[in-house]
């Protein structure tokens, strides 16, 4: 039998099915009398690993398995794993017309009588473990179609952790080409009742505004701020009010063993352990004291949350028509969608650019060859790499060698006006020249040498992608060691204004017109636990929590990772709650990362950026001994 017939078949048995074993209606469906399904509450009752599959097919598990693919039909023929059976998308979700919507919606769950019909055409009874597998990111197709057989009271429904990706370049298992057929069962499936894990959109219009509840919008940033996706279908765009932003993506983490795609473009990824997931959300803001109601375009990837916040032990439903219901819907009142994006758009400076603050590598190779008497390229990594090999003409400077400490203990500040000639001046750096400096990838480090140059009103930018990216491109290198030529005529003519003091942090605290982003780990913003370096724990009250390296992405030819584009950045910002409508103060432990998320602000247009270098260095500190003007929750 050729390949690509495997989903028409599934297709065909579903029919045969309904035939066979008498289901003419959805009155026919059988349900187990007095069934409570069994509740999900660990990670373990949603997802395994790829040793158990493999265990599957040693006959090492002593259960009935039925293994899916979800994947494409071209792709299970190009290779899947060994035993599995392969189902479309189409065979789970349904399109149908919706009282109230502006036309038919998409990606709805089936009803009881098709899910009847499926699970028989797949074999499945109610004692089979159902394992599903896809990509490592796949949208949530897998986990939807598991959470689907949750939801209809199945037993063991599992999604696979990393996917066919981690079964075959991780584990270095085979995969197979022969296709697998189910064998349909003969005795119809009989449902065990249903799980509370399926939210309407009526349930999802009474939560809003409602604090017993957490509307959760597992788009990606662009879709929240109703920009991304506009051409699909006849939507209303923008977020329901109120929702907390999570993108899906985030849950998962570059895999351990540092194993990349055959492409190279990125590594495989997998599911963060629990105790990061729970930090994740604790610091966006979703914790377990309320109801969860997750949606996304179709109910896909907010299935996937669903998932991980069950397995958390969160109350969390999924809402299946999501953003191709709701966006649909003609009554704004019972149906609200907010979207002030075009507003705050224009809030930003329409002359900013990321080029303003991040060089790119061919921006640096042609600046090097027009004009190399006035680049000065500053490479921060350590002496012995620098040695092993830089770009031509640069100098080696420790990032730290450009930052002050204070009596009192707080260090890696700014320097002051008098103190930073005298540094640039050691560097051989003019007025006129054009600073670019760069770590081994895309850096806070570098970009907080950067920020100081540009807070003291001089051109400076970090290196997008950084010496891997440079490499990455076969760019020209050298061994020599470059010893940079005192001078003694580097000005200061003022300040950009980016600097923001502890006192000014405090203000902003109570201070509608301003936010603030908390650029460090979610570990780090969550802690409550003395910490060993003397200083407190915790975060600025009302902060923001926005990690600096989420603004970052792999460049698919290198490796490197680089800027995310600027419309991705803005979205990004804004679903976070940070908005150019406010005055933004960015902190970390020492300004670096902070100093990252300032200069890409400031790039975006962002009228009033200030990073905080002192930042938890002198906050934590403080806190100790003054908490009523460094305050910590």
């Amino acid at each position: 039998m050729k390949r690509f017939q495997i989903p028409i078949l599934v297709g065909l048995l579903i029919i045969t099915l309904s035939l066979l074993v008498g289901c003419g209606s959805s009155s026919d469906v059988k349900t187990a009398a007095n069934a409570q399904p069994a509740a999900i509450t660990t990670l373990s009752d949603s997802f395994v690993t790829t040793d158990f599959v493999a265990a599957v097919q040693q006959g090492s598990v002593n259960e009935k398995v039925v293994l899916i693919d979800t994947r494409s039909a071209a792709e299970y023929a190009a290779g899947h794993i060994e035993g599995a059976i392969n189902v479309q998308h189409g065979d789970y979700i349904r399109t149908r017309t919706v009282a109230g919507a502006t036309s038919d919606v998409k990606y709805l769950i089936v009803n009881e009588q098709e899910f009847v019909d499926l699970v028989n055409s797949l074999g499945i009874t109610p004692d089979t473990t159902v394992v599903v597998y896809d990509n490592d990111i796949s949208f949530g197709w897998a986990p939807r179609l598991a959470w689907t057989l949750q939801y209809y009271g199945h037993a063991r429904a599992f999604s696979v952790d990393g996917g066919i990706q981690k079964w075959q370049l991780i584990d270095g298992r085979p995969l197979v080409t022969t296709p697998t057929l189910p064998t349909p069962n003969t005795t119809s499936y009989v449902i065990s009742g249903q799980r509370s894990i399926l939210a309407s959109k009526e349930e999802l219009s009474a939560a809003v505004g409602n604090s017993s509840f957490v509307v959760l919008d597992a788009r990606v940033p662009g879709e929240y701020a109703g920009v991304t996706n506009a051409t699909w279908d006849a939507y209303r765009l923008g977020h329901i009010p109120g929702a907390i932003f999570i993108d899906w993506a985030d849950v998962l983490k570059d895999n351990a063993a540092g194993v990349w795609l055959a492409d190279g473009s990125r590594p495989v990824k997998v599911l963060k352990s629990e105790t990061e997931l729970r930090n994740y959300f604790a610091a966006r803001g979703v914790t377990a004291d309320t109801t969860i109601i997750a949606h996304c375009e179709g109910g896909i990837r907010s299935s996937f949350i669903t998932q991980v916040l069950l397995g958390l032990g969160y109350t969390v439903k999924n809402y299946d028509g999501s953003w191709n219901d709701w966006g649909k819907q003609t009554d704004g009142t019972a149906f609200p969608v907010e979207n002030t994006t075009a507003t705050l758009e224009a809030l930003r400076d329409p002359t900013a650019a990321i080029s303003d603050y991040f060089a790119s590598t061919d921006e640096l190779a042609t600046e090097l060859a027009a004009n190399p008497a006035t680049t000065k390229i500053i490479d921060i990594r350590s002496a012995a790499l620098y040695a092993a090999g830089h770009i031509p003409g640069a100098i080696n400077v420790s990032a730290n060698a450009l930052t002050v400490d204070r009596a009192d203990g707080v260090q890696r500040l700014l320097p002051s006006q008098a103190e930073f000639i005298a540094l640039a001046n050691s560097l051989g750096i003019v007025d006129g020249d054009r600073v670019i400096v760069y770590d081994a990838d895309s850096s806070s480090s570098a970009a907080r040498v950067a920020w100081s140059f540009v807070y003291y009103g001089h051109d400076a930018r970090a290196l997008d992608g950084g010496y891997k990216k440079w490499t990455g491109e076969s760019k020209s290198t050298e061994t020599t060691v470059n010893t940079p030529v005192a001078t003694s005529s580097f000005t200061i003519v003022g300040n950009d204004g980016s600097l923001a003091l502890a006192a000014d942090v405090l203000a902003a605290i109570s201070d509608p017109a301003a936010v603030i982003n908390d650029t460090r780990q979610a570990t780090e913003y969550l802690q409550s636990v003395p910490r060993t370096d003397g200083l407190n724990p915790g975060h600025v009250p009302g902060a923001i929590w926005l990690e600096w390296s989420d603004l970052l992405t792999y460049d698919a030819a290198t490796g490197a990772k680089v800027l995310k584009d600027a419309d991705s950045l803005f979205y990004q910002f804004l679903a976070a709650g940070i908005t150019p409508d406010k005055r933004v103060i960015t902190y970390c432990q020492s300004g670096y990362r902070s100093g990252f998320s300032a200069l890409v602000l400031k790039s975006l247009g962002y009228p009033e950026v200030q990073n905080y270098d002192g930042s938890w260095r002198e906050w934590g500190k403080y806190n100790i001994t003054d908490p009523t003007n460094f305050p910590v929750e």
